[in-house]
C-alpha cells in the first residue's frame, strides 16, 4: 500500500519534469535503488557488530591467559574466594627478595589473594591470633628461606626458630598442623634445612618439595614455574 502510494506520487511529480523519451526519471531510479542501499547499510552494521564481538572475546581470552589469577577470581566468583597465598618470611633475611615475589604474585593473582604481614595486619591486632586466622584461610603457604633464615638470632643470642612465639615459626607451624600446602622457597641456592636443624614442630617442612627462586636473569623463569604450581593447586582443589 505505502509503496504503491509513493510510486503514484513520484509518477505525478515526474509529469512536471522534462525528460527524454523512454528513460527512467531520476526520482524513480533513486526510489528503485533505495532497498539496495538499506540492505547494504544493514549488512555493514551486522558485520561491524560481529567483528566487535569477536574482538572483545579475543581480547578477553588473551587477558585471561596473561593474568590468570585476577581474571580467574573475577569470572569464577565466590567459590574461589578462599584461594589465598600466605607468604612467610623473615625481614632481616629476605625482605627485598620477598617484596619482588609478592609483587609478581600480586600481578598474577590479585592483591586480595596474597597475605603478607606488612600489608594486611592492622595496628592493634594480636599478631598470634591474626596469623593463625590468616594461615587458616589460605590454601598455600610460601616459606621464603634466605641465607640467614636458619641462623637468625634474637637480642639475647638465641636462635629465633627455637622460640615458640617467633612469628616465622608460628606461621609455618600453623600451616603444617592444618595440613596446608607449604612450599619452601629457596633463595639463590640456599640449601634445604635438615630435620635436625629445626625444632620438632617444624621438621616436617624438610620433607616438602622446595621451589628455587634466583636473582635475574632467572627470577621470572623461576616465578613462572611457581605460578603454574599454584595455579594447578587452585584448580585441582576445586575439582574435588
Amino acid at each position: 500500500m505505502i509503496n504503491t502510494a509513493v510510486r503514484g506520487l513520484i509518477a505525478q511529480a515526474d509529469t512536471a519534469l522534462p525528460k527524454e523519451p523512454d528513460t527512467v526519471s531520476p526520482l524513480m531510479e533513486w526510489f528503485n535503488q533505495l532497498p539496495v542501499v538499506i540492505w547494504g547499510l544493514l549488512i555493514t552494521f551486522a558485520l561491524f557488530a560481529l567483528a566487535g564481538a569477536a574482538l572483545a572475546k579475543l581480547t578477553g581470552n588473551l587477558d585471561k591467559s596473561f593474568r590468570f589469577g585476577t581474571q580467574y577470581f573475577e569470572t569464577e566468583g565466590s567459590k574461589l574466594s578462599d584461594n589465598r597465598i600466605f607468604i612467610s618470611y623473615r625481614r632481616s633475611d629476605s625482605i627485598r627478595e620477598t617484596g619482588r615475589i609478592y609483587d609478581y604474585l600480586e600481578n598474577q593473582f590479585g592483591h586480595h589473594a596474597i597475605f603478607k604481614d606488612v600489608d594486611t595486619i592492622d595496628a592493634g591486632d594480636d599478631f598470634r591470633d591474626r596469623v593463625k586466622e590468616a594461615v587458616g584461610q589460605c590454601q598455600i603457604l610460601l616459606a621464603v628461606i634466605g641465607p640467614t633464615w636458619l641462623e637468625s638470632k634474637d637480642e639475647a643470642g638465641r636462635q629465633r626458630l627455637e622460640n615458640p612465639a617467633d612469628w616465622v615459626r608460628l606461621e609455618i607451624e600453623t600451616a603444617l598442623k592444618r595440613n596446608i600446602r607449604v612450599i619452601p622457597i629457596l633463595l639463590d641456592g640456599v640449601p634445604m634445612p635438615r630435620p635436625g636443624d629445626l625444632p620438632i614442630a617444624l621438621q616436617d617442612l624438610t620433607y616438602r618439595n622446595a621451589a628455587p627462586v634466583r636473582h635475574d636473569p632467572d627470577f621470572r623463569r623461576d616465578m613462572e614455574r611457581l605460578r603454574k604450581v599454584i595455579e594447578r593447586h587452585f584448580k585441582d582443589s576445586h575439582r574435588r
